[in-house]
């Protein structure tokens, strides 16, 4: 809170409401997301909160009169339905049959009684609140989405037990386990075969989502282009990227890259006093003036290509030195000596 207040000179929980009501409010003018949190006006000047963090965590251009907020939530709530419910009753691990079957069970094996009435409206109450938050968001992503799983547990749990109640039952009524041992073991073995198959169901899952993957082997030359900035003398330096772990390992200033034309985005990282800029193939995907420069290197006499990982259509990450003092005047493409993995070219 401390912190908030020194720089937005107000008493605050959190730091983000200003930069997601401004980005939703412009993703509801009709831009899409990215230039909405990364876009440039006039001048070069940042409109996109996500590109210049401190001045919009304490300032928004829009009405923010309770009304406004909550027509505001109201039209993301909109926008939004189709993905969360497709979130919801279409993912792998959330609509699984077998989820939504142990879940039936926990509800419906057993009648309520008052205490188990409140006791789940707390737990829907906790989920609900979480799909309210992904709803109203400006960027609905999946990961919102990971608490909820969490909540579910409880019932995944319940419904596993009463499959464990109904086996040992089963096998007593019908005498196929005559000793108490017996059916008691029978419904542990019960439990555990639900259990590893939960496992598996989660496990296949998360190979989709990027949180869980980005840690293989394939998404480490973020890392190591990271670690080798910071060996080159880049910590503390301003670098202009679109990637958190680079300047993470790299001890250095992140600046991001806008949404913009490549000539709007290299006369905007000019203005930045930046000294390196580092392109990955990740983000070029969403960015066009990323996925030229990675084709044909950055069109700059200012920017100078000293390092470069992975190949040219996957895992690629380039490090390129921003010298100011030069004068800008267009490159032709430079030679990446894209036959090799990884190496450091002569600064």
């Amino acid at each position: 809170m401390a912190y908030l207040y020194r720089h937005t000179g107000h008493v605050r929980l959190e730091g983000k409401w200003n930069i997601n009501y401004t980005i939703a409010n412009r993703i509801r003018s009709g831009m899409e997301y990215n230039e909405a949190a990364y876009g440039l006006g006039q001048n070069l000047q940042p409109t996109g909160p996500l590109l210049d963090p401190f001045r919009f965590a304490a300032y928004t251009p829009y009405k923010s009169s309770l009304t406004d907020k909550l027509t505001t939530l109201f039209g993301m709530a909109k926008r939004n339905t189709q993905t969360v419910y497709s979130y919801l009753f279409y993912d792998r691990v959330i609509s699984s049959p077998v989820i939504i079957g142990l879940i039936a069970l926990a509800w419906f094996a057993r009648a309520w009684n008052r205490r188990r009435l409140e006791q789940e409206l707390i737990v829907f109450a906790m989920a609900g609140t979480l799909v309210f938050l992904i709803l109203t968001s400006s960027n609905p992503e999946f990961r919102y989405l990971l608490g909820v799983i969490a909540l579910s547990m409880l019932w995944i749990a319940r419904g596993i037990d009463e499959i464990r109640a109904w086996t040992v039952e089963s096998a007593s009524l019908l005498r196929l386990a005559p000793s108490w041992l017996l059916r008691s073991s029978i419904g542990y073995c019960v439990q555990i075969a639900c259990f590893v198959l939960i496992l598996g169901i989660a496990e296949r899952g998360a190979r989709s989502l990027f949180l869980f993957n980005c840690e293989q082997q394939n998404f480490s030359s973020l890392k190591q282009a990271g670690v080798w900035l910071g060996d080159h003398g880049a910590a503390g330096k301003r670098i202009a990227c679109a990637s958190t772990v680079i300047t993470y390992y790299s001890k250095a200033t992140i600046i991001g890259l806008p949404d913009a034309s490549p000539n709007q985005a290299l006369s905007y990282i000019g203005s930045e006093h930046i000294d390196f800029v580092v392109l990955d193939s990740w983000s070029a995907r969403d960015r066009p003036e990323e996925r030229e420069w990675l084709r044909n290197g950055m069109p700059d006499s200012r920017a100078t290509l000293v390092y470069q990982i992975g190949s040219n259509d996957a895992a690629q990450v380039e490090v390129y030195r921003w010298d100011a003092q030069k004068l800008s005047t267009p490159s032709h493409s430079q030679d990446k000596g894209s036959e090799r993995d990884t190496h450091m070219l002569p600064s």
